[in-house]
This record gives C-alpha cells, sequence and structure tokens, in this order.
C-alpha cells in the first residue's frame, strides 16, 4: 500500500471491526484533521459505542465546528430485554470486551451529551433493533 491520502486509503487496510479500531486510531492521531483542512465536517461510526462508550469525545474532536455525526448501533428497548439482536450483541460485547455492552438510544444520548455534541436526535430503530443517532458539534 501507498502513502495515506485520504480517510479511504486508511481504512482499506482493515475490515469489520478493525477498521471501527483504524478510525479511533487515526481520529485520536488527528489523522482525519490533517486529511481535511480544519477538520472534518461529517462522521460516522457504527457499532463501536459499545466497546468505547467513553471515546465518544475523539469523534467530537475531530469535527470541525457545526459538523455532524451519525452513529448506528444496536439499541436496546428501554427495559434492556429486548429486541433478540441488541441483547444478543450485548451478551457478544460483555463477553469479548472489558465492560462492553449495548446500550438503549437514551444512554447513547446522554454520553453524546456529555462528550460535547448538541442537537442530538434518534431515528426510531428498525424491527431488528438497529438505529441511528445523529448530532452537531
Amino acid at each position: 500500500m501507498g502513502p495515506v491520502r485520504n480517510v479511504d486509503d486508511l481504512m482499506a487496510v482493515g475490515h469489520g471491526y478493525q477498521r471501527a479500531m483504524i478510525l479511533f486510531a487515526a481520529l485520536k492521531l488527528g489523522v482525519c484533521r490533517g486529511l481535511a483542512a480544519g477538520g472534518c465536517d461529517a462522521s460516522a461510526l457504527a457499532r463501536r459505542v459499545g466497546a468505547a462508550p467513553g471515546k465518544l469525545s475523539i469523534l467530537l474532536d475531530a469535527l470541525a465546528p457545526g459538523g455532524r455525526v451519525a452513529i448506528q448501533e444496536f439499541l436496546l428497548a428501554e427495559g434492556k430485554t429486548s429486541p433478540p439482536g441488541p441483547v444478543f450483541f450485548s451478551v457478544h460485547m460483555a463477553a469479548v470486551t472489558e465492560g462492553g455492552r449495548a446500550y438503549t438510544a437514551r444512554e447513547i444520548a446522554a454520553m453524546m451529551k456529555t462528550a460535547g455534541f448538541r442537537k442530538i436526535s434518534a431515528d426510531r430503530p428498525d424491527s431488528r433493533g438497529v438505529g441511528i443517532l445523529r448530532a452537531f458539534r
């Protein structure tokens, strides 16, 4: 592989969980800011909050003022016992990460607010429990 010129080049070196961890590392190292002068205008994250909920501030730091983020996650219902997909994902995260689990949309929105995001909104999860939360820097 040649030099990394953009985020797509960076993401090409991994897949699945590796891609998400590469993105976290890139954001932490400031690669995203270096690739997009003034910070990223938008960022997306899928199924990573369960492994590292405290890292949402890394996404905030990578965004330009007014930048947007979209987070796709398996979302537990408020009782945390349904739907089946997010419950299974939560058990999986507990087994393979230190303290990882699935969260409700309300819990993720609270984490996003604590990290400094504003104008947080959440789509209604689909029948499998997959939902998207959006916010601005």
